[in-house]
């Protein structure tokens, strides 16, 4: 097997400052971003089925401005500073509390098979990361840094058919490309350190084989990527810094919401199973907590069109001050919450939290005025719960937060079409209240500005603690 030493290095210098906008959608991601072996909470790169994340205690509870009236004390987007900060970063590759580093260094290792080369050139990577920079530039508020390298072009003797047609086990791919990438020594396949990911790039035909089908997957610092979109290479990286999918649950008048909370309950708590003990587990679980049910986050369904990270996930990384961008609520009163996307937080707080009134769980309250849904989440306002339905032992690489939409309006749409449609008014809307089903606390949603959006937007919600 040939194999060519190391080709190029990218690190991308950019001290300019953000400029605002959301980031270009032109090019939308095909995957769907699943994982191996029915696995649905964030990616499974080493085929081992070791992705889920653990409980939480409901996140920060440190208080805030909660005066109730508007704010000015956003922070300023400062530009991330590539030119002294980029590069590979060492430390600790310990995800359960946050994301530790303010960039990520992406190590490209191309896979050509004899039949099959992996179709994406150095110079249309090198677009579709500059691509992925941008996005997590604005989205981090000019916070977080990008950079990348072409480690290795692996031509293979191998043949893509025998990969995809029966002749060897489709599993078999994950040994050879680990084998591969060690032989290169320039990274530790299994623990590449700090804020390394490792980028598998195979040829596209993974993900259009249905005998082998592979998906975009990823996890533990590493990726795998059939899929060539920046979309798909933003949302991977998610998984390998430590984020699960944005999921979601049903909540609302309609239904009992949220059944309590299915992880204390035996015949949803899947941990410890395993064969088709666990599969007909997680499909009861399934049909409760919607994989990919935010679809109008990154970390949902968002990957295609580029969409914005929901304020719990941008948390993870450190972007938000939780004192003046999202505060904590706890006094009654009305509240002014602003446009959160766009690249700028500089207007006022971007969002609220609630405490439910269950300890465990906390509401993260968001308008969201940015991305391909806008006209439909400019409506209302969106919760977020944070600290429920999550497992007890989390692993190291998986922040211990997995973030569910509150769909407000369940059973609106039925599954005929897609069964996305039901999401996507899952906002709460200008007149209409939601109560915690744990008594905590009730909002309605006031008005909202005359700018629908963009980052001047805004949105007035009443908020009444019930304890």
């Amino acid at each position: 097997m040939m194999k060519q030493s190391l080709l190029f290095i990218f690190l991308l210098f950019s001290l300019a400052a953000c400029e605002g906008g959301s980031s270009d959608n032109k090019d939308n991601s095909n995957g769907s971003n699943t994982t191996e072996n029915g696995n649905t909470n964030g990616g499974d790169v080493d085929g081992s089925g070791d992705t889920d994340g653990g409980d939480t205690d409901g996140g920060d509870t440190d208080g805030g401005d909660t005066d109730g009236g508007d704010t000015d004390g956003g922070t300023t987007a400062k530009c991330f500073n590539y030119e002294k900060e980029g590069g590979p970063v060492d430390g600790s590759m310990d995800r359960i509390e946050n994301y530790p580093f303010n960039s990520a260094h992406v190590l490209v290792y191309k896979f050509n098979f004899s039949d099959e080369p992996v179709g994406w050139s150095d110079s249309e990577i090198n677009t579709a990361m500059e691509e992925v920079k941008e996005y997590y530039n604005t989205q981090s508020y000019c916070q977080f840094g990008t950079t990348w390298e072409i480690a290795a072009n692996i031509n293979l003797t191998a043949r893509i058919a025998d990969y995809t047609q029966g002749s060897q086990l489709c599993t078999d791919w994950w040994q050879v490309a680990k084998a591969e990438i060690e032989s290169t020594n320039t990274v530790n396949y299994d623990e590449p350190g700090g804020n390394r990911i490792i980028m598998i790039l195979g040829p596209e035909k993974f993900s259009t084989t249905e005998s082998c089908y592979r998906n975009s997957t990823a996890g533990y610092s590493r990726m795998n990527i059939y899929h060539h979109k920046p979309g798909t290479i933003a949302h991977e990286m998610g998984h390998a810094m430590g984020l699960h999918h944005a999921k979601a649950v049903d909540g609302g008048d309609a239904h009992i919401p949220f059944y309590e909370d299915p992880m204390e309950k035996p015949e949803y708590n899947c941990q410890g199973l395993t064969g088709s003990a666990y599969q007909d587990c997680n499909d009861r679980l399934g049909k409760i907590l919607i994989d990919y049910g935010n679809i109008h986050s990154m970390m949902g369904m968002g990957a295609h069109t580029l969409e914005e990270y929901n304020l719990l996930y941008k948390h993870f990384y450190g972007w938000l001050d939780l004192k003046t961008d999202v505060p904590l609520i706890e006094k009654s009163g009305k509240y002014r919450i602003n446009a959160f996307g766009h690249g700028d937080k500089s207007k006022g707080q971007v969002g609220l939290r609630l405490k439910s009134g269950h300890d465990k769980y906390t509401y993260w309250v968001e308008f969201r005025t940015s991305g391909t849904t806008a006209n439909q989440t400019n409506e209302g306002v969106m919760l977020n719960l944070q600290g429920y339905a999550e497992k007890s032992n989390p692993h190291k690489s998986w922040w211990k937060t997995i973030s569910y939409l509150v769909d407000t309006t369940p059973g609106s749409f039925t599954a005929d079409k897609w069964w996305g449609d039901d999401q996507k008014d899952s906002v709460l809307k200008v007149g209409k209240s939601y109560k915690d089903y744990w008594g905590g606390f009730e909002i309605t949603v006031l008005e909202r500005s005359v700018v629908e959006t963009g980052a001047d937007a805004w949105i007035d919600v009443q908020i009444d603690m019930l304890k």
